[in-house]
């Protein structure tokens, strides 16, 4: 019955403006405990509107940070890179491609990933095997920065293998075998 009123509170709430980040943090919240509860069919379309939401917010470029306390931007980060996660879960599961692009990203990691040492996206792929020392933090930012870590490696194979154009543009097949 939790199951069905979580959904109704979704439907009668999903036409709302945006701005408002308590929603969007009671959604993932909502796709958090579909996945627990293994109801994984609906998790593509909660997903989707939990991201337009968070890109309407501007979550997703560092831009809207500035000028913002820094607890309200850190969890603001968070929130974003947590959506970024599930999409590439979300991605993984279904094998579709992900409503989130790499190149639209320019947030900054949150706190968890900035201990580690890594400020941006991009830096991130660049030395993350080099990371040798014991990371020195609580176990909710260990998982979130493995998380998030991992997120970012699917992420940048969906980029520049799976769908890159490269691999994957029609002319490599439309070629005669004889001009």
């Amino acid at each position: 019955i939790l199951s069905t009123l979580s959904f109704e509170f979704f439907l009668s709430t999903s036409y709302i403006e945006g701005g408002m980040f308590e929603y969007l943090e009671t959604l993932l919240d909502l796709i958090e405990s579909q996945y627990w509860i293994e109801e994984f069919h609906v998790l593509p379309r909660l997903l989707s509107t939990a991201i337009l939401y968070a890109r309407d917010m501007g979550l997703n470029r560092w831009e809207f940070y500035v000028g913002l306390d820094e607890e309200v931007a850190e969890k603001r980060r968070t929130v974003w890179w947590k959506c970024y996660g599930w999409d590439k879960y979300i991605s993984i599961n279904t094998g579709k491609e992900p409503m989130i692009h790499d190149s639209t990203i320019s947030c900054l990691y949150p706190n968890c990933c900035r201990k580690a040492g890594f400020i941006d996206p991009d830096e991130m792929l660049e030395s993350i095997h080099k990371l040798l020392v014991p990371l020195d933090m609580e176990l909710y930012e260990l998982l979130q920065y493995a998380h998030i870590a991992l997120s970012r490696i699917v992420g940048d194979f969906y980029c520049n293998v799976l769908y890159n154009q490269k691999y994957t543009d029609f002319r490599n097949h439309a070629k005669p075998e004889k001009l």
